[in-house]
């Protein structure tokens, strides 16, 4: 087992954050995905995303929730993430911290080129 988060830099998940975890089996390197919460540099909670390539053998992580400017997760939040092959598209979904305390999506499309 590796710790991906040591080796790839990606900040810790906070203590009792969910977990998401899927494969998307039909793009071309079939990625493994894992959604969890951590906290950013100003100590706002964030939805990051760490992904395993079989191509490079190697994990990778990102920010979502700064990459896309949505709002930080409001505390005690869920996480829910799936792929959908037709689009194709992965969604992830969370609370946000925003005034209404709005359900968000992320919806990350990936497009295949070559054969």
């Amino acid at each position: 087992m590796t710790d991906t988060s040591i080796s790839q830099s990606a900040p810790q998940a906070i203590a009792g954050s969910p977990l998401v975890g899927y494969a998307w089996d039909t793009y071309k390197d079939a990625p493994e995905h894992v959604i969890y919460l951590g906290l950013d540099p100003n100590n706002n909670t964030h939805v990051y995303e760490l992904w395993y390539s079989p191509a490079t053998g190697a994990w990778f992580y990102e920010d979502l929730t700064a990459a896309t400017g949505t709002p930080n997760v409001l505390a005690g939040s869920g996480l829910a993430g799936f792929v959908w092959g037709y689009n194709p598209a992965e969604y992830v979904i969370y609370l946000g911290s925003d005034t209404n305390n709005d359900t968000h999506v992320y919806q990350l499309c990936h497009i295949q080129t070559g054969s």
